[in-house]
């Protein structure tokens, strides 16, 4: 009997294109507009969720419109999903678009569905002011609804926002409790046109993603390199920044170099205190996801100090010595 090496599959041919290019292709622009986005996106984590399935990969190039003009938002891309069950309450892997990433994830203390409505939170924050909730000069997080962008926006929007992005998992609403809200249903949601320039920032924070992706950022389905300070000397930075950050050039390079050293410092000793916690421990299958996840961002820091050093060391060397006298 021949065996067949081969499967075919036929999927559903979406057209519609990604959720941000038809936001900046449609002139008019609401919260209620915004609402009833994450509306689909909750009830589709709901149903998702209701099947023990972690997505761990939400964001827009993942929600695509069903055909053009339509409304009707499409979940794809299920490569890095997971499921979470009694025989696998928490998982420990790595994986996911850092953009979208929930800090459990980053800190492999172990996550299960939550960290969906984290990533929600992040897209709902773009979707109302056109750029991420972060720093990139930085590279913290820190929730913020800067001026003017955030002026006309609704207070139970960012209150909304500030549950989905609350560090401490449990605290985040679950697909249920946040479909029911008043400003997701559309039941008490602003439907003026916004006029914050949103088009224009969400216009550029694509662009800004596309060139990530280009130079190693965002992946899914991987863990992502951190976004190195050779990139960042070429980058402009998104809204949030710039509007924020008043130093030279000189100290916004200077304050990266160290924050990335730091967090690097900070990621070693982690490293570190958890492999002496499994150096006596026979390995089941959870601590083996956990200590193949350990290397592989071991082995990525390491790269990420190689970088640093072998990049950095000898031109601050040189810059030292002409100011030397």
């Amino acid at each position: 009997m021949k065996v067949r090496k081969k499967v075919n599959i036929v999927m559903e041919y979406i057209s519609g294109g990604e959720l941000f290019d038809a936001i900046v292709e449609n002139e008019f622009y609401s919260e209620a507009d915004a609402a009833a986005l994450i509306r689909q996106m909750v009830t589709t984590i709901e149903y998702v969720h209701s099947k023990n399935v972690v997505h761990r990969d939400l964001k827009p190039e993942n929600l695509l419109f069903e055909k053009k003009g339509s409304n009707v938002l499409k979940l794809i891309d299920f490569g890095i999903a997971a499921v979470v069950d009694e025989s696998r309450p928490k998982l420990y892997e790595i994986v996911g678009s850092r953009t979208y990433m929930a800090p459990e994830i980053h800190m492999r203390t172990g996550y299960g569905k939550p960290v969906d409505m984290y990533s929600i939170g992040v897209i709902m924050y773009i979707l109302l002011c056109g750029y991420p909730p972060f720093d990139y000069d930085q590279g913290i997080y820190e929730l913020a609804f800067g001026s003017p962008e955030w002026d006309p926006i609704s207070v139970t929007s960012k209150e909304i926002i500030k549950s989905l992005l609350d560090h401490d998992y449990n605290k985040r609403p679950t697909p249920t409790q946040l479909k029911n809200h008043q400003w997701i249903s559309g039941k008490e949601v602003p439907k003026e046109k916004l006029e914050n320039n949103i088009h224009k920032s969400i216009r550029n924070w694509m662009d800004t993603s596309k060139m990530k992706a280009r130079i190693g950022g965002d992946r899914g389905g991987y863990r992502p390199r951190v976004m190195s300070i050779f990139s960042m000397m070429n980058n402009n930075p998104p809204p949030v920044a710039q509007k924020k950050n008043n130093k030279s050039k000189e100290q916004v390079l200077i304050e990266s170099l160290k924050t990335e050293i730091n967090n690097h410092a900070k990621g070693f000793i982690k490293l570190t205190e958890q492999v002496h916690k499994l150096e006596n421990t026979t390995p089941n299958e959870i601590l083996k996801d956990q200590m193949n996840s350990i290397s592989q961002e071991l082995a990525m820091m390491t790269n990420a100090f190689n970088e640093l050093q072998q990049g950095f060391t000898p031109k601050l060397n040189n810059i030292l010595k002409k100011h030397s006298y």
